[in-house]
């Protein structure tokens, strides 16, 4: 029996991936530690899936009892050994297979036939060798899962998921410290969300983050259980240590909030796509090691900046809108009105304005494209033309190429009453050009 022989069971059942106006059907089979993995048709009969199955079995039973086989002879040449005795090991014929079929719910067989869609939707077991294998239709899936930038004490990291046939609200988080090795991690838990605020006293201890399917997710059609895969982990590595510097010395510098006072912020937070290049790298940023040239390494740290400043206004420059997406607005969503307005143009970054919530009611946002604002708008024809007559190519040669925009938003200041218009853009400037 080759199940039995097997020093370590895996998990045994079946996932199947079945979505309307998909191509096709997939199946992945955890079967004795084997992984197999089909694509077949929505149309096809099921019998031929089922003889493709029973073939992949049948080889990857082949190839664990070939080394049975291997150490069986090695067995037979040590001194002692008695001719006859070693064990003798069934291999399946991998050119018939083993013997697979779809049982429902009763253990009646689905009969050969049945179109590959229709089967796996009636099944609940796939019988291999007589070995029942649970099938899961369409479970909660984590796709994705990653929790960019290092693990730097007293920074944030933030979790970000793609999920199949889930919400990321349905899903358990638990941020471990220094979690055992393993499939099922055990560590202290300090944390429970998918934000984590890393302890001060972590430096030099494992992070670990594991992610699932909460209990009470429901799967899709027909309540089908929970896979045995869909917790994802996610080891992290050792926290560092920020020495401390100069962002101290300014905060000391800044003093206490003065309720009475509004406190503006405004940073370019540099681009991760703009530091990766050679100009920057050798011409404009010489002086920075490309550690901390490194988003990964500066992005726990704007966000531990930004909340230690605690602006009642906050306006970046150069913020791309994975940084906007998956970092800033589960961060500071809660606290602030957030939104971002991307550059006119094929690259993706721009300006995030944050607006206090405790500070502002927002009255009306709005975005503007310079170069269209300054071609339609009247008001700016006696600029436009004292421009050109200055700069004979700008209309043709160069305004075409701005990127810039506004951010404006009318907001209300709640402790005063008193509206204001604040405004968050980012001005083209380099020291060769001609304006």
């Amino acid at each position: 029996n080759f199940g039995s022989r097997q020093g370590r069971i895996a998990s045994m059942e079946v996932t199947v991936r079945l979505v309307e106006g998909e191509p096709t059907v997939a199946v992945q089979v955890l079967w004795h530690g084997a992984e197999l993995n089909l694509n077949r048709a929505h149309e096809e009969p099921v019998e031929r899936f089922l003889q493709r199955l029973g073939l992949s079995c049948s080889k990857y039973a082949g190839r664990q009892t070939g080394g049975d086989r291997k150490r069986a002879k090695k067995e037979r040449k040590k001194p002692g050994a008695v001719p006859g005795q070693e064990d003798v090991i069934a291999v399946p014929s991998q050119s018939h297979g083993l013997a697979v079929g779809l049982v429902d719910s009763e253990r009646v067989r689905i009969p050969d036939g049945t179109k590959m869609a229709d089967a796996l939707a009636k099944a609940s077991h796939v019988d291999i060798e007589g070995e029942l294998l649970p099938i899961l239709v369409n479970p909660p899936s984590i796709v994705k899962f990653e929790a960019y930038g290092k693990p730097l004490a007293g920074c944030p990291l933030v979790a970000s998921v793609r999920c199949d046939f889930c919400e990321a609200r349905e899903l358990e988080f638990r941020w471990l410290r220094q979690a055992a090795a393993g499939n099922d991690p055990i560590g202290h838990c300090i944390g429970e969300d998918r934000i984590l605020w890393i302890p001060e006293d972590m430096a030099g201890q494992s992070l670990t983050v594991c992610a699932e399917p909460g209990r009470s997710t429901a799967s899709s059609e027909g309540g089908v259980g929970r896979s045995t895969r869909m917790k994802k982990i996610l080891r992290l590595g050792a926290v560092e240590e920020v020495p401390p510097g100069w962002p101290e010395r300014r905060l000391g510098t800044f003093g206490p909030r003065i309720p009475s006072e509004l406190r503006v912020v405004t940073f370019n937070i540099l681009a991760a796509f703009y530091s990766k290049t050679q100009v920057a790298a050798k011409s404009m940023y010489p002086y920075c090691p490309p550690s901390a040239l490194d988003f990964a390494y500066r992005q726990p740290l704007i966000g531990r900046e930004l909340r230690r400043i605690n602006g009642d206004v906050i306006c970046l420059q150069e913020c791309s809108f994975s940084t906007y997406r998956k970092f800033l607005l589960p961060l500071f969503g809660d606290q602030y009105h957030v939104r971002m307005t991307l550059k006119a143009s094929k690259v993706s970054e721009g300006c995030v304005l944050l607006l206090s919530k405790a500070s502002f009611e927002v009255l009306e946002d709005k975005d503007f494209i310079f170069r269209k604002l300054l071609r339609g708008d009247k008001v700016f024809r006696p600029i436009l033309s004292e421009v050109a007559a200055k700069w004979p190519d700008f209309l043709s040669g160069v305004l075409p190429h701005m990127t810039t925009i506004f951010q404006l938003s009318a907001v209300r200041h709640t402790a005063t009453g008193k509206v204001l218009v604040i405004a968050n853009t980012h001005l083209f400037f380099h020291p060769q050009a001609r304006h």
